[in-house]
């Protein structure tokens, strides 16, 4: 049975987490990539056609933008940038009535890429556990470790 992971952390955890878009373990298509550079050399305002050619961009974007570290939050909050997007849209058989080009077509729509993971030892209690009502400085009453509820 899935349930709901609900976080509350007595004292807030600074981490902060990155992530990678086209890092080799999360095995981002090419096909993927290159049909998000293309529609970001075209359409985003960024980037002046005299500045770098479509080529050089592509290059930047595959090899230098995707493999930055991108923030995405810690354990108290999730983001979810536009860096971790790709468009992944139809590229043929576009109807020709349609208001949309090839590359607004693609990039209507998107596949985003994302991680979390819980602490590493977290603390679970029974549903409806008032959390606000437990001291700070004394061992935590209710509080099961090691316990698989079903």
């Amino acid at each position: 049975m899935i349930g709901q992971v609900q976080l509350n952390l007595l004292q807030p955890l600074q981490l902060k987490r990155f992530v990678i878009l086209n890092d080799r373990m999360r095995q981002v298509p090419l096909m993927q990539l290159r049909d998000t550079e293309t529609y970001k050399y075209h359409r985003y305002g960024e980037i002046h056609k005299g500045m770098m050619s479509e080529r050089a961009y592509q290059d930047y974007y595959r090899y230098k933008f995707t493999k930055m570290k991108t923030p995405v939050g810690g354990y108290s909050l999730l983001l979810m940038p536009e860096q971790l997007r790709t468009f992944i849209g139809p590229k043929t058989n576009i109807p020709t009535t349609a208001s949309a080009d090839v590359l607004r077509a693609n990039a209507a729509i998107q596949q985003w890429y994302g991680e979390y993971s819980l602490p590493a030892e977290p603390y679970v209690v029974q549903a409806g556990t008032n959390l606000s009502d437990q001291s700070m400085g004394e061992p935590m009453a209710g509080w099961m470790r090691n316990r698989r509820f079903s």
